[in-house]
């Protein structure tokens, strides 16, 4: 893969992360069973945590799981920023299972009810 496909594919992460909204459809559709604490997948990936999930939407047919991450931490959220909320450890985020919580995050993330990374880079 050459430069220009590599920054085709990046701008084409920053902009599907730029409205979280196809990630929280794609979270929505997804079943509570297939939610996990603690680690990022099982391992056959039939169970993830809000990492596992975010590895998989972004995967599609490019397999840019990997840039889809780092973007989406340096956009959105860091993973010492969501843990806390997969894993029923932030204060604000009690809904009984982890995919509401997360979901829920996302949704805060968007209507600016929570800092983004870029915005505590700012601070």
């Amino acid at each position: 893969m050459n430069l220009r496909d590599i920054r085709k594919k990046t701008n084409k992460i920053v902009k599907r992360l730029s409205n979280l909204d196809s990630l929280i459809n794609y979270l929505q559709k997804t079943k509570k069973e297939d939610w996990m604490l603690g680690v990022c997948a099982s391992k056959n990936w039939k169970k993830r945590c809000l990492l596992g999930h975010i590895f998989y939407w972004g995967w599609g047919d490019d397999w840019l799981w990997s840039e889809t991450i780092d973007i989406f931490e340096d956009m959105r959220a860091t993973t010492y920023m969501f843990y806390p909320v997969n894993d029923w450890q932030h204060p604000k985020y009690k809904q009984k299972h982890a995919k509401d919580r997360c979901i829920q995050y996302l949704k805060d993330l968007q209507l600016w009810k929570r800092k983004t990374t870029q915005q505590l880079y700012e601070d």
